[in-house]
This record gives structure tokens, C-alpha cells and sequence, in this order.
């Protein structure tokens, strides 16, 4: 689930959410990815004599795509962890893409020891005035993890920022300890599916580093507004 569409507030005053803070890393990846697609495009309509695409039709439609099979990826997952009906599959490369991710989730889970729950409760941090809404926990031995779905190529560090952050509002909202984060990846293009698990020592270094790109956060919004 994404942010609420009110977004998160504290005290009335809006906040951040945990993808916008962990969003503020550099991605060099992601633009070598959006040149590499582009020059592909671009070849392409050469080679047919085709009028070369717009940019921005090029990276725009292919994330859309991708979104939407993370999308219903994420809402197959959050049906069966929550015993629903499952939604419906469109019969499309994004549809059976999604359902591929979705069989080799259910794949995953009857293989673990855990017990999962959907979480999906927005929370908000008064202390860090910060807001979040993590995917879900897995339970086994007496202990807490998250689990997170990604739809992605890799993990990212940005990602680990994401996941110590919803340990925090945890913490603080619902006095929950979590042990680590079972993070859950689908392929964008081919529905594959992997399994990464991170302890606590992980968690620590991400929300060293979530703390200060807080701590960053507001007076680059002021200055931002400074030079407008």
C-alpha cells in the first residue's frame, strides 16, 4: 500500500514519508538505465525510419507498466496473507508477469517457518516527524520481521533506509521490536523471485543514515523556496 492520499501529518502539519526521505540518495543506476533505454528506442525507430520517440514516452510508459505489474503483484500478495479473494488478472504481459511473482510468493511462503500478517496501518512518527506504511510482519520463534514487497532488478540501499525506518514507527507506534526484514523482490520483466533476508546490524546503518537525510530534509525545503 502506498502513502494514505491525505499523506501523513503531525499535529496537522504535513510530513514526509519514508520513500520521499529515502529517495533523497543519488541513484546513478536509474539514470544509466533511463539513457540505456533511450538509446535503445531511439536505435529502433532509426532502424524502421520510424520519427524518434519522445523521451519522456519512452521512460514514462515502460515505469507505468512496471508500477502496474508491481501493483498487482503487491495487491495479489496482500489478498492471500489476507485469506480475500484474490483480484483479477488481466490477460497481458503485465498480468501474467504479476501472477508469475504472486505463484512464486505463495512458492516462498508455504516453504518458510513463518506465520505472515498484513500490516498496511499507516503510522507517524511525533518524534522524527516522519510517516510510513509498512507491508507486512512475519512471526516465527517468538519473534517479529517485516516483510516488504519489491518489484525491482536488485536491491537497493535506499530500499534497507526504507525498511529501518518502518522498524522505528514500529517501535515508537506500536512498541514493537522487529528482529529483521525478510525483503521479498519480484522482476519487473520476468516475475522471477528472490529472497534477501537483513538483521538488525543492517537496520542500524540504514536509519544511521534515514536519520540524517531527516535531519537534511527541511532546511532543503527551506532553502528550495529561498531561491524559486
Amino acid at each position: 500500500m502506498s502513502r494514505p492520499k491525505a499523506g501523513y501529518s503531525v499535529d496537522g502539519e504535513p510530513v514526509p514519508g519514508t520513500t520521499t526521505i529515502s529517495g533523497m540518495l543519488n541513484k546513478p543506476a536509474l539514470v544509466a538505465w533511463a539513457g540505456k533505454l533511450c538509446a535503445e528506442a531511439a536505435w529502433r525507430a532509426g532502424k524502421a525510419g520510424e520519427p524518434l520517440p519522445r523521451w519522456n514516452d519512452v521512460l514514462y510508459g515502460t515505469r507505468d507498466d512496471a508500477a502496474s505489474a508491481g501493483t498487482l503483484c503487491h495487491d495479489l500478495a496482500h489478498a492471500y496473507v489476507l485469506g480475500v479473494e484474490l483480484p483479477a488478472v488481466p490477460d497481458t504481459d503485465v498480468g501474467r508477469a504479476g501472477w508469475t511473482a504472486f505463484e512464486n510468493f505463495v512458492h516462498w511462503i508455504d516453504a518458510s517457518a513463518l506465520t505472515i500478517e498484513a500490516h498496511e496501518r499507516p503510522l507517524v512518527s511525533t518524534q522524527f516527524r516522519y510517516g510510513g506504511t509498512p507491508d507486512a510482519l512475519a512471526h516465527m520463534s517468538g519473534k517479529t520481521y517485516l516483510v516488504d514487497y519489491k518489484t525491482s532488478s536488485g536491491v537497493y540501499a535506499e530500499m534497507l533506509l526504507q525498511m529501518s525506518a518502518y522498524r522505528q514507527l514500529l517501535h515508537e507506534c506500536e512498541q514493537m521490536d522487529v528482529a529483521g526484514v525478510h525483503l521479498v523482490r519480484f522482476s519487473r520483466e520476468s516475475g522471477d523471485f528472490a529472497h534477501h533476508y537483513f538483521g538488525p546490524d543492517v537496520l542500524d546503518l540504514g536509519w544511521t543514515i534515514f536519520a540524517a537525510l531527516l535531519g537534511v530534509y527541511a532546511p532543503l525545503k527551506q532553502l528550495e523556496k529561498r531561491v524559486r
